[in-house]
């Protein structure tokens, strides 16, 4: 058997040449763009980052908690750190940036989808224009989430990531209920079929309800806080998603353990993003199907390259991708 060695380096030269070309894309757009986002969300960012270097680590985390609304304290010891390095802010949210996409494309290489696709995706789409320039603290979120994925095997650094994607941003928890329910029906059914129902109904769902009866103030408080900003729009849209999930999932039961929670987090919460969650989750049924290249992934793909103009549009003109 001969191996044509020649035509394998060439191939993996060029699959690498592509993939280097993509990240380097997302650099340069990163520095360009990031120059111009500073209305927004990047006003406070833009404060901490260049003022947070004149403190030490407690006076910093003071100043880090003044100037900001909630506290990941992941998301403050990186810029606390990148700061006193003296790295320019521009230029280390384009690295940050750029790694954010280099772990995607490794993650959409495993599920085997279409290079076209995944590039298209990278530099095209809206949600991951917002981790890039406006959602900074989430980005980070999604970076330790995918190092999850990506280390799923090694099961300790697996779930330090873990640990540190829900420490970034809390609303990561979100993103893993839908896992965090289907291991959950898994151990009741294994808990079922071994017939200890007593156990289950004497200790089991006592517990649930007093839990339930803890955190009932906190429930009625997003209700009354949340509830009102929730409109049909955003169920109709978490709805389509979850329908392209079912249309493209292999197995039809695995979409609903992981919508149901996401559309409990939009009645209390409402959309904004829930739907992100929502688009993220089905992107993983239907890059699945056909390597990417199949109608789900193409209408959804113009659809937020739409968006993204519209996005990319307002930095130029206001420094703001969500100005009015």
């Amino acid at each position: 058997m001969i191996i044509d060695t020649k035509n394998k380096f060439l191939h993996l030269s060029l699959k690498s040449i592509l993939r280097g070309a993509v990240l380097f894309l997302v650099f340069i757009i990163s520095i360009v763009l990031g120059n111009l986002y500073t209305e927004g969300d990047q006003v406070v960012y833009i404060k901490i980052y260049d003022g947070i270097a004149d403190y030490n680590i407690t006076d910093a985390y003071l100043f880090y908690t003044f100037n900001i609304s909630s506290i990941e304290l992941v998301h403050f010891i990186i810029v606390w750190i990148a700061s006193n390095l003296g790295i320019d802010k521009i230029i280390f949210m384009a690295i940050c940036n750029t790694l954010l996409s280099g772990l995607l494309i490794k993650l959409f290489d495993n599920l085997k989808v279409n290079f076209a696709i995944t590039s298209f995706f990278i530099l095209t789409n809206f949600y991951l224009y917002i981790l890039f320039f406006a959602a900074e603290r989430l980005k980070f979120g999604f970076i330790f989430f995918l190092l999850c994925i990506l280390f799923k095997e090694r099961h300790y650094m697996s779930l330090f990531f873990l640990i540190a994607s829900i420490l970034s941003h809390l609303q990561m928890l979100i993103l893993y209920s839908g896992k965090m329910l289907e291991l959950s029906v898994y151990e009741i059914k294994h808990f079922l079929s071994s017939l200890q129902v007593k156990w289950l109904i004497l200790f089991v769902l006592p517990i649930i309800g007093f839990g339930f009866y803890l955190i009932q103030p906190t429930l009625l408080q997003k209700i009354v806080g949340y509830g009102r900003d929730t409109s049909l729009v955003d169920f109709l849209r978490i709805t389509i998603f979850f329908l392209l999930s079912m249309l493209y999932a292999k197995d039809r039961k695995h979409p609903l353990l992981y919508f149901f929670p996401l559309f409990v987090a939009v009645y209390f919460i409402g959309g904004g993003r829930i739907n992100m969650i929502a688009y993220i989750v089905s992107l993983y049924y239907c890059l699945s199907y056909n390597r990417g290249m199949n109608l789900g992934i193409l209408i959804t793909s113009l659809y937020f390259l739409y968006l993204n103009v519209t996005f990319i549009w307002k930095i130029l003109l206001y420094g703001n991708g969500f100005a009015p």
